[in-house]
């Protein structure tokens, strides 16, 4: 009884410990074979995913420069129409123009038709104007409501002499353009309610000598602009240089600047925005681990003259949609680790039964040569 249950344990220990060899000699170098092709295959979907969001949001900036430069074309073309240099010309002989004898109010008239049209075929437009070289509106038509107004009269026409828009033109060349940075528009110096959010174009206009004798200037509807950053997937972020909102989800966190509150990317986007400045290019992408998100940052530098001036533009997507491909070759991985594994253990068990089952034999045959009683 007792040489029955040694050989019964002596055959499972053996067994256990040649079960053991066998699924480590086979498993160690699957696993490893395994670990580095997931970390390729893992770093390459990763990579793969990064790129694709840092397209999508190079495209949303690229879409958005476009649509900025027809603003500037059409400033370009209004300060090269005939009424701008026949307003000058008028101004200069009494209130003729010498050259095709027509009254300045006519050309004045001339002008504001030209504005009205403008603004009432494009929607987009706020205000149009002609600034005098003292800084007195000569001419302005705006356009609220689907309506276009136009203001005359020293009572509502201002003067924009102290305004950044101004100053700055008349340091410019004929063709430059001046583009201010979004705010919201301003009457007589008050911020108007409700708030308007614009941006200003404006370039400078000199008479035939090359003497300063004013600017045209456009202000646009912000929000006509901003409406084009629509996503399907994930959020879309447009801040000023400073790191204040232009756009933002959430319509109470915009324009903190003006309203005196303090939502800001430094607060929402810390780690990303430092590395983006501290990098000194204009784009970056991560995976931010805070706040479960691929996070894609890309400068949208919109004055070609002040390169230093930019927004910045953040296209946010859940890291699950956008690592799905991940993910799946994870499960995929570890489905597979499983499959393996259980394969193993089967086809070690039956090849330590196999090596083990002669040992057992030659055991047993072994007891009993010694147990028999010899003549």
């Amino acid at each position: 009884m007792n040489s029955k249950f040694s050989l019964r344990f002596f055959r499972t220990h053996m067994s256990a410990r040649l079960m053991v060899i066998f699924i480590l000699v086979a498993l160690i170098p699957l696993t490893v074979v395994a670990l580095l092709s997931y970390q390729r295959a893992y770093t390459s979907l990763i990579n793969l995913a990064l790129s694709k969001m840092e397209q999508e949001t190079l495209s949303i900036m690229k879409d958005t420069s476009i649509y900025i430069e027809h603003f500037a074309s059409d400033l370009l073309f209004m300060s090269g129409t005939s009424p701008v240099q026949g307003i000058i010309r008028a101004r200069d002989n009494g209130g003729t123009d010498p050259v095709q004898r027509i009254p300045y109010e006519v050309w004045v008239n001339k002008l504001t038709h030209l504005f009205a049209v403008m603004a009432r075929n494009k929607h987009f437009y706020q205000q149009f104007r002609y600034i005098n070289e003292n800084g007195d509106e000569m001419v302005r038509v705006d356009y609220r409501n689907n309506k276009v107004n136009i203001i005359s009269g020293t009572e509502q026409l201002q003067n924009k002499a102290q305004w950044p828009y101004f100053i700055v033109s008349q340091t410019l060349r004929q063709g430059e353009i001046y583009i201010s940075p979004i705010n919201f528009n301003r009457e007589n110096g008050k911020i108007e309610v409700p708030h308007v959010p614009v941006i200003r174009f404006s370039t400078p206009i000199y008479d035939k000598i090359g003497q300063f004798r004013g600017i045209i200037v456009s202000n646009i509807y912000v929000a006509n602009f901003l409406s084009r950053l629509i996503v399907n997937l994930g959020k879309i972020y447009l801040t000023n240089k400073e790191g204040f909102y232009l756009s933002h989800p959430d319509p109470s966190r915009t324009f903190g600047f003006e309203l005196g509150t303090h939502y800001n990317i430094r607060h929402d986007f810390p780690t990303s925005l430092k590395v983006l400045k501290l990098s000194g290019s204009d784009s970056y992408v991560t995976v931010d681990k805070t706040r479960n998100e691929v996070v894609s940052l890309q400068k949208i530098h919109f004055d070609p003259l002040n390169p230093q001036h930019y927004w910045i533009l953040i296209r946010t997507i859940p890291e699950d949609e956008a690592l799905g491909a991940v993910n799946g070759l994870r499960l995929l991985m570890l489905g597979l680790a499983l499959i393996i594994t259980i394969i193993v253990i089967f086809l070690a068990r039956g090849l330590a039964n196999k090596f083990t089952r002669p040992i057992i034999r030659l055991q047993t045959v072994t007891r009993q040569i010694s147990q028999t009683h010899l003549p």
